[in-house]
């Protein structure tokens, strides 16, 4: 199989049923999944979104387009569709998963199997340039919507300064996002909350609803924007349910 830099593979899962495609939130990249693989005990192959401008990329270049990343993105992930897809999204990268999933739906790729998408109002809206903002307001914008910058990052002023070009990178590529009404998805649809999240409401993430015909369910859990993360076995454990039943 190919091996491109926009997918990290830990560790590849060559006979299980399908493969589940990671896409970080912004400012996250492979780090948050490093565990997912072992949750998943071999049944589901993880691949994680790997972003330029981090990690393993570092040297490279921030990209501040949506559809730059879109044109680099869709290939990498159409070249491990020998199986059935799914795919995970947080924030962001829900939206991005959503939006890969609607280009794939155009091509001969055909619809992901499953979308799971957690911590993000239905498209429609405008995102606003909030990478513009000066890097004091930046940072409180974060604390008051999203629960703030980890501490080791915050605590740390050259952690900090690396990790504010690369959120202002994909606030930015929120930003370009525009919003096109097109037919339904087929696939199910699995959104996913925080209960204490600010930056969404059940309702919100109930609007997700009309993008798909092929089924949909809300589930909520305890926990912030980052709930992925602090209920991870949780949310792992549901996803590989529901992939067993519907796949």
């Amino acid at each position: 199989m190919p091996v491109s830099p926009w997918l990290n593979c830990r560790i590849p899962q060559p006979d299980a049923a399908c493969r589940l495609v990671c896409f970080p939130c912004a400012g996250g990249g492979t780090a948050s999944y490093f565990a997912w693989p072992e949750a998943f005990s071999g049944e589901v192959d993880v691949h994680v979104v790997q972003m330029p401008g981090r990690e393993r990329r570092r040297g490279e270049p921030l990209l501040t387009s949506f559809d730059d990343v879109l044109k680099n993105l869709v290939p990498a992930i159409e070249a491990i569709a020998d199986r059935p897809l799914a795919f995970f999204g947080h924030s962001m990268g829900a939206l991005l998963a959503f939006e890969v999933a609607r280009v794939l739906r155009r091509r001969a790729t055909g619809d992901v199997a499953h979308l799971f998408l957690a911590a993000r109002d239905a498209p429609g809206q405008t995102n606003p340039p909030l990478h513009q903002l000066p890097d004091e307001q930046l940072v409180a914008l974060l604390d008051a919507r999203y629960g703030g910058i980890p501490d080791a990052i915050r605590n740390d002023p050259d952690l900090l300064q690396f990790f504010i070009p690369i959120i202002r990178a994909d606030l930015a590529v929120l930003a370009s996002h525009r919003w096109q009404e097109d037919d339904p998805l087929s696939c199910r649809l699995t959104v996913m909350g925080g209960r204490q999240d600010l930056s969404t409401s059940e309702p919100s993430l109930a609007n997700w609803q009309r993008h798909t015909i092929g089924g949909f369910q809300l589930k909520m859990f305890d926990g912030d924007h980052f709930f992925p993360n602090s209920q991870r076995d949780e949310v792992t454990r549901d996803i590989c349910s529901i992939l067993a039943a519907s796949l």
